[in-house]
């Protein structure tokens, strides 16, 4: 498990303050104390740009407060992008009529177009206009649009990410694995389960950092990074679709303790 380095290598901020000047920003002074973070001013939005070693930079600022895994193009382009308005409103379905208790994202919901013998068609409006008439959202809309998505196999991937036998909780900010109850199916994974509570196995609070080499020359093609163990899967399967036909690329993970 590697950790943070103690400096910025010269020919890493030279490239990074090469790339900003190309765009019409420049790399700004150390952030306080700290000896691998960067800050960054461009058109009044305040940016920091952290060394996380050979899997690139992370920045953090205006829409990206928790960090995101960039390389020298990216982190420049991420600076110098306008940022964006504010996003339209949500237009939902309504019945007409005077029955009328929910409104419904989903055109297609069975609530919004059953009991034929009450439906007289429906209408669209804003949320915020159907919130104002007193309508609530439709718990079956509600249930469809925040469902977990799946893996390849249809597990969820909060599933995937805990050992064979273990369910992954969260805590006060860290992972642990609870041990299995008597409903879950036997572990497969050798041992049986120690029983261990995440009381007694807390994981470390970590970042985790997935790069796309080319093999060949070792040059850094994309790298990325998340704060939640959960987030993990979805990336990993990002970065195997984008390269799944280039076999002269490596894809190497890197987990870096924040604690």
């Amino acid at each position: 498990m590697s950790l943070l380095p103690r400096s910025i290598p010269v020919p890493a901020a030279e490239q990074m303050a090469a790339t900003l000047a190309a765009v019409g920003t420049m790399l700004g002074p150390f952030k306080g104390s700290s000896s691998i973070t960067r800050t960054v001013a461009h058109q009044g939005a305040d940016w920091e740009l952290t060394y996380l070693g050979p899997i690139g930079w992370r920045l953090t600022g205006p829409g990206v407060e928790h960090g995101i895994g960039v390389d020298a193009e990216e982190a420049a382009a991420h600076i110098t992008t306008p940022p964006a308005g504010p996003a339209p409103a949500r237009r939902v379905h309504v019945r007409i009529g005077t029955h009328r208790r929910a409104y419904h994202p989903d055109s297609a919901c069975p609530a919004l177009n059953g009991k034929p013998e009450t439906y007289r068609g429906q209408e669209v409006m804003d949320e915020s206009e159907a919130l104002e008439c007193g309508l609530a959202l439709c718990a079956q809309c509600d249930a469809a649009l925040t469902a977990a998505p799946s893996g390849t196999r249809g597990r969820p991937y909060r599933r995937s990410c805990a050992p064979p036998g273990r369910r992954p909780s969260r805590t006060g900010g860290a992972w642990a694995y609870a041990a299995p109850s008597p409903s879950d199916p036997p572990s497969t994974a050798g041992a049986p389960a120690t029983g261990r509570t995440r009381k007694d196995t807390p994981m470390v609070p970590a970042l985790y950092g997935i790069v796309a080499r080319h093999v060949a020359t070792g040059e850094l093609l994309r790298c990325a990074s998340v704060f939640d163990l959960e987030d993990l899967p979805v990336l990993l399967e990002e970065f195997a679709d984008a390269y799944r036909d280039s076999p002269d690329v490596l894809i190497d993970l890197d987990t870096t303790p924040t604690s």
